[in-house]
């Protein structure tokens, strides 16, 4: 494919549905500076998948990593602006960059088979390392920077009960939280405690993987329910 790399990435990057992601991503996340950064780094992962022929979500060749998935939910959410995305970026056809969430739970070598491939391929592309897998991203200027992991978000606690979370470590931790608070509220304080980024989380109760936007109370944890947080690989 013959295209001026640079000048899609910034076409990518001033589509009116990659601002309104930006937009909701700033209300989602805490820590809202790094929006654009990661926006930027998913318009540059975008470009690999095109560069790639990286259409098909079953067979897919490369792998975004936790960060840039989560604004690529977002994205896709957004369904109109989705596929105005892709014809107005990448005319006449526009073929769409189609995704598959269950990728993300793959067997864990493929997942880094996919990961690794990525890193490969941005470093040929852009003749620099691969940011997408390196924490959360502090935006200056709204271009990429130096990857850091930001503080953790303030959480306010109402009524709270005690829960024991289960670590990467077998060690238990006595945490403080409420039936309103979040799953996302509980994996900052998990980080208060053990320093692993949100991020790279995954909070399991009774067998299944909880979704961050829900309250504790949605999954029936209360008084001292026992919680286990696992590390996360990358994204789909």
């Amino acid at each position: 494919m013959n295209f001026d790399l640079e000048e899609l990435k910034m076409k990518m990057f001033d589509h009116a549905s990659i601002k309104k992601a930006i937009r909701v991503h700033e209300k989602r996340y805490t820590h809202n500076n790094f929006s654009p950064v990661v926006a930027e780094q998913y318009c540059e992962f975008m470009c690999l998948k095109i560069l790639e022929g990286d259409f098909a979500a079953a067979a897919a060749k490369l792998s975004p990593g936790v960060k840039i998935d989560s604004f690529w939910h977002i994205h896709l959410l957004d369904t109109a602006g989705y596929r105005e995305f892709f014809r107005d970026v990448f005319p006449p056809l526009g073929p769409i960059v189609h995704h598959d969430a269950e990728k993300s739970y793959d067997d864990d070598k493929e997942i880094e088979k996919r990961e690794k491939k990525t890193k490969e391929v941005y470093q040929s592309v852009f003749k620099k390392k691969c940011p997408f897998f390196i924490g959360l991203p502090l935006s200056g200027n709204n271009r990429i920077s130096d990857a850091i992991v930001p503080a953790p978000k303030v959480v306010v606690i109402r009524n709270p009960f005690t829960v024991f979370v289960r670590t990467l470590t077998g060690a238990v931790l006595k945490l403080d939280i409420g039936a309103e608070n979040t799953i996302l509220d509980l994996q900052c304080l998990i980080r208060m405690k053990e320093g692993i980024p949100e991020e790279k989380q995954r909070i399991i109760f009774n067998g299944h993987q909880l979704e961050i936007e829900r309250n504790l109370a949605d999954y029936g944890i209360s008084n001292k329910s026992t919680i286990q947080v696992v590390l996360r690989m990358c994204g789909c």
